[in-house]
């Protein structure tokens, strides 16, 4: 790598990371100021403000990072341009010798470096902090959540709701669970004073107990209800590892899945993603299907809207530089606004492939490719 590559990387790194450091400052504090008595509050509960600033702000820089990663990317690539433009760097760099092309490679390299990193944040590091991610400093760890709709099992029909959520004790209070109507018509609902979420084991599946039955009354369910799957409903009559006045109910939701719904899923690993849709899901639904194809494609896309926008961004930089950076923007929105029909065609139903409405904008703009290439190689 030589002088002019290293001087330029380091150029782009400088100005990557003072734009994010920007945002980020103006993200944390517009949030902090709009919430500042729940976050007081809140940091006398838990230990103090910088504590409680990191656990909370940390991973949401993570986020952020993995939303403007790609815009932050082009933004410091076009601006690296423009400083050396504006010193006439450029005009030295190519009377010595050295084409475009080969200040555009290494803008490439050092993107790729910079998007692979956004790759590992998303996959890695964003869904170690899902919990962080999806609570509010309303509701923080321990705190009691509001119970306000039902959340729906799909693998066993069941719907479970209630007064409040103990998230620390993985508990609900008052809990109502709805039995479907093809496996009991004379027990419809479930009523208890609590339900604590509880793992698999090798006695019994992974579901809630239920304890201090309120409705039916012990007598009423003389047996277990079975589905075409396996049991649903074990009672003490028939299951002696049960107490009286406990019922059990099989359920593959887990705490942060009755918690959170759709937002668990959206902080996600791919991995667990595509397990997950395996099985009939809430937080699975058609337009969460593009949502997995787009998480795949997805570096693919900020590789093509690099390849797109940067060569052009070179091209205009010896004119005009605010075109250059406007060239760029209008690239970014392309995009965007390309992947928000594509996806929204797939969520109607008008393009039946999921992977075809995740890839489509890709296949649209890959061709341009190799005209903005040309472009860079003259």
């Amino acid at each position: 790598m030589g002088v002019v590559d290293r001087y330029l990387l380091q150029l782009f790194v400088k100005i990557l990371a003072v734009c994010f450091v920007s945002l980020s400052g103006l993200f944390v504090v517009v949030h902090l100021f709009t919430n500042l008595d729940d976050f007081q509050n809140l940091a006398d509960q838990t230990g103090g403000s910088f504590k409680l600033a990191m656990e909370f702000y940390g991973p949401r820089l993570l986020d952020l990072f993995d939303r403007t990663a790609p815009i932050l990317v082009l933004l410091a690539a076009v601006s690296a341009l423009a400083l050396m433009q504006r010193k006439q760097e450029l005009t030295a760099i190519e009377a010595a010798g050295i084409p475009r092309g080969r200040l555009f490679r290494t803008l490439i390299l050092g993107s790729l470096a910079v998007l692979a990193l956004t790759v590992v944040n998303r996959e890695v590091w964003v869904p170690q902090y899902r919990h962080e991610l999806t609570g509010t400093l309303q509701n923080w760890r321990g705190s009691t959540q509001t119970l306000t709709h039902f959340q729906k099992d799909h693998t066993t029909g069941i719907r479970i709701s209630g007064q409040k959520l103990i998230y620390d004790q993985a508990q609900i209070t008052e809990p109502v669970v709805q039995i479907p109507y093809d496996v009991s018509s004379d027990v419809p609902r479930i009523l208890a004073r609590s339900a604590t979420f509880l793992e698999a084991t090798d006695e019994r599946p992974a579901g809630l107990m239920l304890e201090g039955i309120v409705e039916p009354t012990q007598a009423d369910l003389l047996q277990s209800l079975d589905t075409g799957e396996g049991t649903l409903v074990f009672v003490p009559p028939n299951h002696l590892w049960l107490k009286p006045q406990e019922v059990f109910i099989r359920s593959t939701l887990s705490l942060d899945e009755f918690a959170y719904g759709q937002s668990n899923g959206e902080y996600a690993a791919l991995g667990e993603m595509m397990e997950a849709i395996r099985r009939p899901a809430q937080w699975y639904s058609a337009g969460n299907r593009i949502s997995l194809h787009a998480r795949i494609v997805r570096p693919v896309i900020d590789l093509t809207l690099l390849l797109v926008a940067l060569p052009l961004a070179l091209l205009f930089s010896e004119r005009n530089l605010f075109l250059a950076a406007a060239v760029c923007v209008g690239a970014v929105v392309a995009f965007q606004v390309a992947m928000l029909v594509s996806n929204s065609l797939g969520s109607l139903s008008l393009i039946k492939s999921s992977a075809l409405a995740a890839w489509l904008p890709v296949i649209a703009f890959l061709p341009l490719t190799v005209f903005t290439l040309r472009l860079v190689n003259r």
